[in-house]
């Protein structure tokens, strides 16, 4: 019997040219829905333009080819084949984000359809073996995204309720609940993050960090939720009890890696001679060598340094020894964390200071790193005078040497090493120029940006 999609391709060719694709493959009308998506219902408000406007204007052709191909993919046999098949799988999730930005009622329909058609196919396939599946988990991270929120809290209710965490471990089912955290309402989330939160340690353990930073993502953006986040995570690091511990969770974050394993408590027990468990473990923190740091350790350090309150990540890394600092700020994924530490606006002056000071003496080895170089231009463009004096004199008792280094060079050129140590005060009115026009800057890109969302937030509430 002849495949039912291989069908539908033979009789429905269109006539519009687009090039080297054939028209009677799928590819074709992937094209022709990227290109609906894409040239025509192209809304601009989320670029922050005022006054959406559409791009290019194609053929109505086009317009009235995607309400026939959405007409033909309704068809039971047709759509149970395509979420089936690699090619044609991808054509539906185009469909869905294009009928999303052109004709919501669609959209809606087509939803609905799609459901429909996972929880009545011949195999006898549960939606939640959709969800593990390699093709049709693409089409439920595209339902949602497009659904309504009450089609999404229904959704839930029905198919996801109490199997998230199961869900969370699989190595495809995970990203329909990463889908499903970000595109939640506030109410959704509240429910998702308390499941979830119940065995976080099961989703660490399967280094599904990607589901533990969409949680804290969605965290930031309702403003909820981030100090429990913040204490699951220091209970599944082993770092919450006893209070101490809660020191080490920067570099247990970065490194991934437990408290237990980050410091070998099983070979290397803390004996302290002089009786104080406190310093000894103190100590041990000095001298551990941070080591293996991981890109995904650092962008969920990155977005716990966007919560409300950072103080307890933020003494972490102070806290960290002078060489781990600038071991940190040497790596390609740890100096965006000091990166973000400085520019981060929860993240107070006092601290700001404190991780300069943690740097005194380890400047000139920042200015001969690939990445040490970027994170002294990040450091010094944070900088008052008084700090930036202090780091300009570091560097001039190695002006010669970093001179003649392929990334020392940047430091001089940038902190201006010669007027520095020639003519002081041209250095000093010059530095204080920049700051001065910097700060002006920043504060007219944020009020720029806040004026652009609030238009935006208006034209939805209308």
């Amino acid at each position: 019997m002849a495949d039912p999609a291989i069908k539908f391709r033979k009789e429905h060719v269109v006539k519009p040219k687009l090039g080297y694709l054939e028209e009677n493959t799928m590819g074709y009308y992937k094209s022709v829905y990227q290109q609906l998506q894409c040239d025509v219902f192209n809304s601009e408000e989320e670029k922050g333009v005022k006054d959406a406007k559409l791009k290019k204007q194609v053929p109505d052709v086009f317009v009235e080819l995607l309400h026939r191909l959405s007409a033909q993919l309704s068809r039971e046999d047709i759509l149970e084949s395509c979420l089936s098949s690699d090619v044609a799988a991808p054509v539906v999730e185009t469909l869905l984000l294009v009928s999303h930005a052109t004709d919501s009622v669609l959209c809606q329909k087509t939803c609905r359809q799609v459901l429909k058609s996972m929880q009545e196919n011949k195999d006898g396939k549960v939606l939640l073996d959709h969800c593990c599946d390699k093709f049709t988990s693409h089409v439920i991270q595209c339902l949602l995204m497009v659904e309504s929120e009450d089609a999404k809290v229904a959704f839930y209710e029905q198919h996801l309720k109490s199997k998230l965490v199961d869900l969370a471990v699989h190595p495809i089912a995970n990203f329909v609940v990463q889908t499903l955290i970000k595109h939640s309402s506030f109410d959704l989330f509240v429910l998702v993050f308390e499941e979830l939160f119940v065995d976080i340690e099961a989703v660490l353990a399967v280094y599904h960090i990607g589901i533990i930073s969409s949680l804290a993502e969605t965290c930031i953006k309702f403003k909820t939720k981030q100090k429990k986040l913040l204490q699951g995570l220091m209970k599944a690091f082993h770092c919450y009890e006893p209070a101490d511990r809660q020191t080490y969770i920067a570099p247990l974050l970065l490194t991934l890696s437990t408290y237990d394993v980050y410091f070998n408590t099983e070979e290397n027990k803390i004996i302290s001679t002089s009786g104080n468990d406190d310093i000894a473990a103190t100590d041990t923190f000095q001298m551990t060598k941070l080591e293996n740091m991981n890109l995904h350790g650092s962008v969920l350090l990155q977005k716990l340094l966007a919560f409300e309150n950072t103080s307890s990540v933020v003494s972490s890394i102070i806290n960290l020894s002078p060489d781990n600092l600038v071991l940190m700020a040497c790596n390609q994924f740890g100096s965006h964390v000091i990166d973000l530490c400085m520019t981060s606006m929860t993240v107070g002056k006092k601290s700001r200071d404190a991780i300069l000071m943690q740097f005194k003496g380890q400047y000139p080895k920042l200015a001969m790193d690939k990445y040490g170089s970027r994170t002294l231009d990040n450091l010094w463009n944070n900088s008052c005078l008084r700090q930036k004096t202090s780091i300009a004199e570091e560097l001039a008792t190695k002006e010669a040497q970093l001179n003649n280094h392929r990334f020392g060079k940047f430091a001089v050129r940038n902190c201006a090493l010669h007027h520095f140590k020639h003519c002081r005060k041209d250095w000093e009115r010059m530095q204080s120029r920049d700051t001065k026009k910097r700060k002006l800057f920043s504060d007219l890109i944020g009020d720029q940006t806040q004026g652009e969302k609030g238009n935006i937030l208006e034209k939805k509430m209308k």
